[in-house]
């Protein structure tokens, strides 16, 4: 997919609006981890509805197992999903459905997503 397509891709994922700057700060709240994802560009997709909100928040990582786009959207069951863009050589992002992490809670996001980019889930115990 090219950056168009990908853009409209992740905005169609959107269920419902939340605050994406407080997801940001959750994801900060130890900041060493995020760091360690080489976490950066953190883009919060605007709701057309309720333009104070956001349906989706994205950022790229490059960490020690994954690279590419970090796709952050809230269901209606107030859970999050996390879907993950892979970087292909020659720049555009192909989904990895294989990795979709749903019914993610919110004190659950940090691990969830630390286990796909950098580490080895049965090295992680808790946060």
């Amino acid at each position: 997919m090219n950056k168009q397509e990908t853009y409209d891709k992740m905005v169609s994922y959107g269920e419902r609006e939340f605050f994406a700057d407080q997801t940001v700060k959750q994801l900060k709240r130890n900041i060493l981890i995020p760091m360690s994802w080489g976490a950066a560009k953190f883009t919060g997709f605007p709701s057309k509805e309720y333009p104070a909100e956001s349906i989706g928040l994205a950022f790229s990582v490059n960490g020690r197992k994954f690279k590419g786009l970090v796709l952050i959207t809230m269901a209606w069951d107030d859970t999050y999903k996390v879907r993950f863009f892979e970087t292909n050589s020659d720049s555009s992002k192909t989904e990895r459905l294989d990795l979709e992490k749903s019914n993610v809670y919110c004190d659950e996001l940090v691990h969830r997503i630390d286990v796909v980019v950098e580490s080895d889930d049965n090295k992680v115990t808790s946060w």
